[in-house]
């Protein structure tokens, strides 16, 4: 076997490897979302401060009750992204949260107005409003507000993509060189 070829395999062995470390990613999304079957209703009771500080955001913690006990939930999201609008805009106070159908936090505000970032949460989830909260009966501290949403499954897709680029990557130099 020649140098390139050796190459090649091992860049198709990685490739593979990551694969197959993707696929729990997947499972455990599915599995999940199995697990947390149960539905009742909760209550805002406050919000949690996420991100760091440059892509801070808030979300909505809950408070339900399962099998005669209280718990605390929060709303999850997959991303978080802030867009500061220029002054172009002729509504001096526009600010607008989205939550899309993909489960990512979105922002839309103008330049200096980043202390209204909780406040449109607070619009959006008052304090004492109903929210569903999704929860697995066996464990019911594994809960989500509104619905399961992991981020695994980016893992997972990014691990799957890699490997199966250097799988690509493998087999184009096996045949140019």
């Amino acid at each position: 076997m020649t140098a390139t070829v050796i190459a090649c395999i091992s860049i198709a062995g990685a490739g593979l490897l990551l694969i197959i470390i993707s696929i729990p990613f997947f499972i455990r999304e599915k599995a999940l979302k199995k697990k947390c079957s149960a539905q009742t209703i909760g209550h805002v009771i406050k919000y949690k401060r996420c991100g760091g500080d440059n892509n801070r955001y808030y979300t909505p913690v809950a408070e339900f009750e399962a099998e005669g006990k209280t718990y605390k939930a929060y709303r999850h999201f997959k991303s978080f992204s802030k867009v500061k609008v220029t002054n172009s805009l002729s509504d001096q106070n526009f600010a607008e949260l989205v939550v899309t159908s993909k489960e990512r936090l979105h922002m839309q505000i103008r330049e200096g107005q980043g202390g209204v970032i909780h406040s449109l949460v607070a619009e959006k989830w008052p304090i004492g409003s109903e929210v569903p909260i999704f929860y697995n009966p066996a464990k019911p501290k594994q809960s989500f507000v509104e619905k399961v949403v992991t981020v695994s499954n980016v893992v997972g897709i990014v691990l799957l993509s890699c490997g199966g680029g250097l799988m690509l990557l493998a087999g184009i130099a096996y045949f140019v060189f």
